[in-house]
């Protein structure tokens, strides 16, 4: 068994610098995203008392928070299913802590900081960043799949004319089928190869094929429905907490929408681009602008932001010397 905090001396030059930049890249990305926690949870807080949010019933608050837990969590099967596909041995706890300090990093441009959990993955399971990667672009990908498919369902419900996949949609709903059936492809193929050869690098293939193929792409994608389906009746209750009154589909076009705004701007959590997407469509379906700010703010809080901060915790606990590695 390895320690993250062991001496350089038992390192090589070439592993002790991997090391460097890990914890470089880890400590970068939480610093970053506590700037745009403090940053973004200020300016929140200062719209936030201009709206009728401080008025709301928070008796009602226990509903919108099984909503958040339901989602967020819903979220974290997804990553823990799809993981377990590449290390078996991890255990529930030690993925937990994992995602939510990822989550976390995601709190940067781009969601970049977010690669870094494959790093936190790599401390707990020994497994290459290269061979668990993967995972993130299923995520993603089926992240946008679960946007699109909840807007589009919600225009369909509240009878909407005229919504229309934008490109960066259509290639997610392409793609998605594709890694469903790689895992098959690549078996075909390597029947029919010729050469008895082995496959340069066929090892880390066939890992990372492991994430993909039609069960872990469907379950991945049902994961993220379920997530985004508790978010749905989420703003659905907070806009009526707030004082406005949108139907469920209503609800589900105008998270499903702002959610792919959020993803494509590249801002941090897409703080600045969610909420007044969210804003602006509830506006048009009759609700006031202060209410729709409320709401907003109020599923944001409960989506996002009180996950950050212990995600955060988790984040910078990983800087500690003295960490196990290869613990399972």
């Amino acid at each position: 068994m390895r320690m993250f905090g062991q001496s350089a001396s038992a390192l090589v030059p070439a592993e002790r610098l991997a090391q460097t930049i890990r914890r470089v890249a880890l400590g970068a990305s939480a610093m970053l995203a506590a700037i745009f926690l403090v940053v973004g949870g200020v300016a929140s807080y200062h719209i936030g008392r201009d709206t009728a949010l401080p008025s709301i019933a928070f008796g009602a608050l226990p509903l919108l928070l099984i909503c958040g837990v339901g989602s967020y969590w819903a979220r974290f099967l997804r990553w823990h299913l799809l993981v377990l596909r590449l290390a078996p041995r991890l255990h529930t706890l030690a993925s937990a802590r994992i995602y939510m300090a990822g989550f976390a990093l995601g709190f940067t441009p781009g969601r970049v900081g977010e690669l870094v959990k494959f790093s936190l993955l790599r401390q707990v399971t020994g497994l290459p960043e290269h061979e668990s990667v993967g995972v993130f672009l299923i995520e993603r990908l089926t992240e946008a799949c679960a946007f699109a498919g909840i807007a589009i369902g919600g225009a369909w419900f509240s009878h909407m004319q005229g919504v229309k996949l934008d490109a960066d949609e259509k290639v997610a709903f392409v793609i998605l089928p594709i890694l469903a059936i790689l895992p098959m492809v690549f078996g075909v193929w390597q029947r029919r190869r010729r050469s008895n050869k082995p496959l340069i690098g066929g090892d880390a293939i066939r890992l990372a094929l492991r994430v993909t193929g039609f069960r872990a792409v469907l379950l991945a994608l049902l994961c993220a429905l379920l997530a985004r389906s508790f978010d749905v009746v989420l703003f659905w209750l907070a806009v009526h907490m707030s004082g406005g009154a949108i139907s469920l589909g209503e609800s589900a076009f105008a998270w499903g929408t702002a959610g792919l705004i959020g993803g494509f701007s590249l801002l941090p959590a897409g703080i600045g681009a969610v909420e007044p997407a969210l804003v602006a469509t509830v506006v048009g379906f009759g609700v006031t602008v202060g209410d729709g700010l409320a709401a907003a703010l109020l599923s944001r809080a409960v989506t996002l932001w009180i996950w950050v901060i212990p995600g955060l915790v988790l984040a910078f606990r990983h800087l500690r010397p003295g960490l196990v590695e290869g613990q399972s």
